[in-house]
């Protein structure tokens, strides 16, 4: 084997592996974009349901029911709070 056959090989083998990191690279930023598609689309529903209670508040005259838009207004807030962090998280 010539000097510059071996060379070339050492260096297609870490071509290959620079391949295989970008695909794996790639791989993650995908899966990455997917989540963050997936959060902002839990936020809009959340934001959707909290605007849906805060109109069934207004006409609920029984506090049993008022007290229960309240409990699911209240965790509607904690999760867009998870979910608005997560979005700050790095």
């Amino acid at each position: 084997m010539l000097c510059g056959e071996i060379e070339l090989s050492k260096l297609a083998h870490e071509v290959s592996a620079l391949q295989r990191a970008v695909f794996d690279s790639n791989k993650i930023d995908a899966q990455a974009d997917e989540f963050a598609t997936a959060r902002e689309e839990e936020i809009d529903q959340c934001t959707r349901q909290q605007a849906e209670l805060a109109g069934q508040f207004s006409t609920a005259s029984n506090i049993t029911l008022r007290n229960n838009i309240i409990l699911q207004a209240n965790s509607l807030i904690s999760r867009l709070k998870q979910l608005h962090a997560s979005c700050a998280a790095p």
